[in-house]
């Protein structure tokens, strides 16, 4: 197999052990491009066989994280996002992903922890607005729901739809949010 691994008999991934710096970059690069492109078991084998050579590759812990989380295994993504933000309490994105995996396990407290740390890395970035105000509006927190909504409505990357717009826009369920709980207008 290219990029310094080979599969055996068994189906296992076997990292060989003359992997060169430069082909650990390679390989984490390729783990990027596969979890961009939502194929979850390439970045999968491409971050294990970094990280069975280079346990705190930031990149490729982030890699399987998000790969674990992506095949609806939440138990196992934690702790390798988790690293992540050990590593670099900067990770934006391990810190946003960890908030995820717990909207979707139910923790919501811990997931507006997660949000509003995130937020302190980029305060006005919509999704993370919007996915904080879910989180305290399933904790019950209502009012602190509202003021996230507010704010993921005022930076809302193409207001009022008036553009074809690809990325993450959750204005219209911002919106919806306020109304459901009488914060509209």
């Amino acid at each position: 197999m290219d990029g310094g691994s080979r599969v055996e008999q068994d189906g296992t991934l076997t990292p060989d052990a003359g992997l060169t710096e430069s082909q650990l970059q390679v390989q984490e690069m390729y783990a990027e491009l596969s979890i961009r492109a939502g194929a979850w078991p390439a970045a999968e084998m491409q971050a294990r066989a970094v990280l069975s050579r280079k346990p705190d590759s930031v990149t490729a812990l982030f890699c399987l994280g998000v790969a674990l989380a992506a095949q609806h295994n939440p138990a196992e993504a934690e702790p390798y996002l988790r690293r992540v933000v050990e590593l670099d309490p900067t990770h934006y994105d391990a810190l946003y992903n960890l908030g995820q995996l717990y909207i979707d396990r139910e923790e919501y407290e811990k997931a507006a922890e997660q949000f509003r740390k995130a937020l302190e890395m980029s305060p006005d970035n919509h999704p993370a607005l919007y996915k904080t105000g879910v989180a305290l509006e399933k904790a019950g927190k209502r009012e602190e729901a509202i003021a996230a909504y507010k704010e993921a409505v005022r930076t809302a990357p193409n207001p009022g739809q008036v553009f074809q717009y690809t990325g993450m826009d959750f204005e219209e369920k911002a919106k919806e949010a306020l109304e459901r709980l009488g914060a509209a207008g």
